[in-house]
C-alpha cells in the first residue's frame, strides 16, 4: 500500500509527538518528586524541594480537589504559604488533573509513586501541544519538510520537555495556545466561518481559565479575524469574541469577589512578593547589568535548558552555539517576511505570531521589572510560534530546504539526551538526606530561599 507524502508529514508528526512524550517521561523518571535538598548554585539555600519548580505546589492544588474541599482562595499571609502559593492560579488544569489521579489511581499527592502516574497528564499534553505545532508550521509555511522541522525543534528542545514531565498548568497553558495560534493560522489562509471562530473562541477561554499568561492570546486573535481576506461576516466576529469570554466569566466574577480583580492579579503578585527583587539587583549591578547579565542570560540558557529550581545549568558554551543558530534563525526569519512575493495571508499569519510573542514577552519583561525571575519558561506559551519562525528562517537561508532546521533539531535531542544522561548525578548532589528526615523546613527559612539572589554557576 503506498503512502502519499502528505500522509508521510503526518505521520511523521505523530511520531514526533510520541518521541517527545517519551523524552518528557524521561526528565519525569530523572527529576525528584518533593525530594528536600539544598541549592548548590544558590549559596547552598535548604529547599523542601529541589525537582521542577512549583511542582509540589501545583501537586497540592491538585489535592484539594481530590479531597473535595473545593477552589482554594489565596491567602498572602497564611501560615502554609510554602504550600499554597499557587492557590491563585485559575482551575482548568487543575480539575483535569485531579480527574486524571482518580483514574490512575492517586489520592494522596505526597506518595513518591503519585509523582510519575501525575507527570504522565503533562507528558501528554505536551504531545498534543507538540502534534499543534505541525498543524501550525504546516498552515503558516505550506511545507510539509519545515512543518516536520518545526515540530522536531519544539519536540526536542530540552525545557520544553523537561517542563512536560513535571505536574503544572504551563503544559496545558502552551497546547492551548499552541492550537489556538493553529486556528488563527487556518482562519486566515483558509477564511472564518463559524465553527472554526467558536472552536478558536472556545480554546482561548479555557487557555484564560488555565493561566492568566493566555490574555497574550486575545489580540493576536483580533488581529487574524480582523485581517483575513475575506473579512469574515460581524456574527462570526461576534462568536468567536463571545466564547473567549463567556468560558472563563465565571471565574473572572469569582475573583472578582474574592480579590477585587478578574485576574486575580494582586493576588499573583502577592504569590511572588517573597522572590528576589529586581530593584535589588539593578542597585548591586546596574540596570544594563540586570537586563543583560541576569535577566537575558539567565532567561536565554534556562529556554534552551536549566534544571530543578534554575540550578542546574549546562556547559556555557553548549549554550552559546545553540543561542548563536537561533539568532541566525531569527534574522532569516525577518529576511524572509521583507520578501516582496510572499503570500499576504502567510506574511499575516507571521504577523499573529509575532504579535502573540511580543505580548508574551512583554508580560516576561513586566514581571522581571518587579521581580528576578529569568526563567525561559515563561516564554514557552510562544514556543510554537518560535520553533516555526526557527524553521522558516533557517528554511529560508536554506534556499527552502529543511537541512538547517533539521541539523537544530538534532543538536537539541543531543543536548536533551546528554541532559538526561547528568541529571541523575546532579540532583544525587542536591539531596540533602537529613533535610528530607525532618521532613520539613520552616515558613521563615522557605521565604529566606526564594529571596536569595542566586549566582551564575
Amino acid at each position: 500500500m503506498r503512502v502519499s507524502l502528505k500522509q508521510s508529514a503526518l505521520l511523521g508528526a505523530i511520531a514526533l509527538a510520541l518521541s517527545h512524550l517519551v523524552l518528557s517521561a524521561l526528565f519525569a523518571s530523572e527529576t525528584p518528586y518533593r525530594e528536600a535538598g539544598r541549592l548548590l548554585n544558590q549559596g547552598r539555600a535548604p529547599a523542601q524541594d529541589i525537582g521542577a519548580p512549583d511542582e509540589r505546589q501545583h501537586a497540592n492544588y491538585v489535592q484539594r480537589l481530590l479531597d473535595g474541599r473545593g477552589f482554594p482562595v489565596f491567602d498572602p499571609h497564611a501560615p502554609d504559604l510554602y504550600e499554597t502559593y499557587q492557590s491563585h492560579q485559575p482551575p482548568a488544569y487543575y480539575l483535569l488533573a485531579s480527574g486524571w489521579a482518580r483514574l490512575v489511581g492517586v489520592t494522596d499527592v505526597s506518595e513518591p509513586a503519585a509523582g510519575m502516574r501525575l507527570r504522565l497528564l503533562s507528558c501528554l499534553i505536551g504531545a498534543v501541544g507538540v502534534f499543534g505545532v505541525f498543524v501550525l508550521a504546516r498552515t503558516a509555511t505550506d511545507s510539509d519538510a519545515l512543518a516536520l522541522g518545526a515540530t522536531a525543534i519544539a519536540a526536542w528542545l530540552p525545557m520544553l520537555a523537561a517542563l512536560d514531565g513535571s505536574v503544572t498548568n504551563d503544559s496545558l497553558l502552551i497546547a492551548l495556545c499552541t492550537w489556538s495560534l493553529a486556528l488563527f493560522a487556518q482562519g486566515v489562509k483558509r477564511g472564518w466561518d463559524l465553527r472554526r471562530a467558536l472552536g478558536a473562541g472556545i480554546l482561548v477561554g479555557i487557555a484564560l481559565l488555565t493561566k492568566t499568561t493566555a490574555v497574550a492570546l486575545l489580540v493576536p486573535f483580533a488581529v487574524a479575524v480582523l485581517a483575513a481576506r475575506p473579512r469574515p461576516s460581524w456574527g462570526v466576529v461576534a462568536a468567536g469574541a463571545l466564547a473567549s469570554l463567556l468560558v472563563p466569566l465565571g471565574w473572572w466574577v469569582r475573583n472578582t469577589n474574592l480579590y477585587g480583580d478578574p485576574l486575580a492579579i494582586q493576588a499573583f503578585g502577592d504569590a511572588f512578593a517573597g522572590t528576589a527583587q529586581a530593584k535589588t539587583f539593578i542597585e548591586a549591578f546596574g540596570v544594563a547589568g540586570y537586563w543583560i547579565d541576569w535577566v537575558g542570560w539567565w532567561t536565554a540558557r534556562s529556554f534552551v535548558g536549566a534544571f530543578g529550581y534554575m540550578d542546574i545549568f549546562l556547559p556555557a558554551a553548549l549554550y552559546s552555539v545553540i543561542l548563536a543558530v537561533f539568532a541566525i534563525g531569527l534574522a532569516g526569519w525577518f529576511a524572509r517576511f521583507f520578501r516582496e512575493t510572499e503570500d499576504p495571508a502567510a506574511k499575516t499569519v507571521r504577523v499573529v505570531n509575532l504579535v502573540f510573542s511580543l505580548f508574551v514577552l512583554a508580560f516576561f519583561l513586566r514581571f522581571n521589572a518587579q521581580y528576578f525571575q529569568g526563567q525561559g519558561r515563561y516564554l514557552m506559551p510562544a514556543v510554537a510560534a518560535f520553533a516555526t519562525a526557527m524553521a522558516s528562517g533557517l528554511g529560508f537561508l536554506g534556499r527552502g530546504r529543511a537541512l538547517l532546521p533539521g541539523l537544530l533539531a538534532f543538536g537539541l535531542l543531543a543536548t536533551s539526551i546528554y541532559s538526561l544522561s547528568v541529571l541523575p548525578s546532579e540532583f544525587e548532589r542536591r539531596v540533602d538526606h537529613a533535610l528530607a528526615r525532618r521532613g520539613s523546613v520552616s515558613h521563615e527559612r522557605i521565604v529566606a530561599v526564594r529571596r536569595v539572589e542566586p549566582s551564575p554557576p
